[in-house]
């Protein structure tokens, strides 16, 4: 899987990913879950992990709705469901479509959200909570990232997007910020990848 693993390879000389529409089986959503749920090995970021909500976007998943779920003890709740939900939060991403740039958000079928009271977190953890939060969510989006690889899809870890444009679309309350996400899809590029195995 470590050499599988990709990030959504963009034709040419652009940034950004490429993703195709695709539908997601039942055992890759439930791979994901799993992965990302996978415990801290530090004490610490697991109190960290308690005060971070995560909220997943489904499109095209295993027969559920389209739209936001609330995730917590490996249970997804219905929370804002609809069709186009990855469309509408991808002009809040930080570098927008364009003729150097493809950002494929919009064909996304998994997007894993998290979400924190910053305040609350640094009240509680002190000046080491932005970095105790980030190591966190790079835990989780690496189970993330592995998970996809071993289901054929691509998992990209995410931080360049407008918080106060996915706050009301995600249904998040005021103080609940998104603080990363991993966006999870079909790549559109299915030629040979670099093995980096020596």
């Amino acid at each position: 899987m470590l050499w599988r693993r990709s990030a959504g390879r963009v034709p040419g000389r652009r940034y950004g990913f490429a993703l195709r529409p695709a539908p997601v089986a039942e055992p890759a959503l439930r791979a994901l879950l799993a992965w990302a749920a996978v415990p801290p090995p530090d004490a610490q970021l697991a109190r960290v992990a308690e005060r971070i909500s995560r909220t997943v976007v489904l499109q095209g998943v295993a027969g559920l709705r389209d739209g936001a779920y609330r995730l917590s003890d490996g249970r997804l709740t219905a929370h804002r469901l609809g069709p186009g939900l990855p469309a509408r939060l991808e002009p809040g991403f930080g570098r927008p479509n364009g003729p150097d740039t493809g950002i494929a958000l919009r064909h996304a079928s998994v997007l894993y959200v998290h979400s924190a009271d910053p305040g609350a977190l640094v009240e509680e953890f002190g000046p080491a909570a932005p970095a105790l939060a980030a190591q966190w969510c790079g835990w989780a989006a690496h189970g993330l990232c592995l998970a996809a690889a071993a289901h054929g899809l691509t998992a990209r870890p995410a931080r360049s997007y407008d918080e106060h444009h996915l706050q009301p679309l995600l249904g998040l309350d005021r103080k609940e910020v998104p603080v990363f996400m991993t966006v999870c899809g079909t790549p559109r590029y299915t030629g040979p990848l670099w093995d980096l195995r020596g």
